[in-house]
């Protein structure tokens, strides 16, 4: 982080944004991860198949914010690029938030 901070001049919490990013990577396979022996044992009284899709968006936002990581570190420095990861951060985690208060509250087994 000091580094990106120097070659960038970042303050180093503007850096924060890629540990972040990171940690909710993880957070979101984590999460994806354990939704399939969820699925498996469901009440197939429930609407599995609504779950399903739920996961499905879950792994489309793990895909997705991996892909925003996944780059030359030179283009760090556009503004842009850096605001696309933070907004995609804060989604994916707000999705997967969500995901996990519907597993908590609404999955019976």
């Amino acid at each position: 982080m000091h580094e990106l901070s120097q070659k960038f001049q970042w303050r180093l919490n503007e850096a924060n944004f890629l540990s972040e990013a990171v940690q909710e990577a993880v957070r979101c396979w984590h999460v994806l991860s354990w939704t399939y022996p969820i699925a498996y044992y469901m009440d197939q009284k429930t609407n599995l198949q609504l779950f399903k899709e739920q996961q499905g968006t879950l792994e489309n936002f793990c895909n997705g914010l991996q892909s925003k990581l996944d780059f030359d570190l030179d283009k760090l420095g556009d503004n842009k690029t850096r605001q696309e990861v933070i907004h995609y951060t804060r989604t994916s985690a707000q999705y997967r938030k969500n995901l996990v208060e519907y597993i908590e509250t609404e999955i019976s087994f």
